[in-house]
């Protein structure tokens, strides 16, 4: 279909109209273009949604940077703290330990920091 007429005529036909046709929008054209998933979750404010994306793994520094331009401060260090866990998940302990960082979650930071001085000190008794 014609998005950019349907989107027009949408503006002027309410809120609920409005609504609609925007999700019909992202649900039709999300897949030929990827980056309208962030587009889609700046503008419905479900920022929490990019932080338990499949391609985390590889894209977490650009979603932390996405949470930082687009998230409310109250918000923030929830988003940083589901994105840590999330990459947790995915095996990157390090890159999660940043966002507990950016999120001023000292107890998360920290237990990797002990982790890594008990690994540390592990190689060194071994070698």
């Amino acid at each position: 279909g014609n998005w950019a007429d349907a989107l027009v005529l949408a503006s002027c036909g309410g809120p609920d109209l409005w609504q609609v046709v925007q999700t019909r929008f992202f649900a039709s054209e999300t897949a030929q273009r990827p980056y309208l998933n962030i587009v889609s979750a700046v503008i419905r404010s479900q920022l929490s949604d990019l932080a338990t994306s499949p391609d985390i793994a590889t894209k977490w520094s650009e979603t932390l940077a996405i949470f930082s331009t687009y998230g409310a401060s109250e918000e923030f260090p929830q988003l940083c703290v589901a994105l840590g866990e999330s990459l947790e998940e995915a095996g990157d302990p390090a890159s999660a330990t940043l966002c507990y960082m950016c999120a001023l979650n000292l107890d998360h930071t920290v237990r990797f920091w002990k982790s890594q001085l008990a690994e540390a000190s592990r190689q060194k008794g071994e070698g």
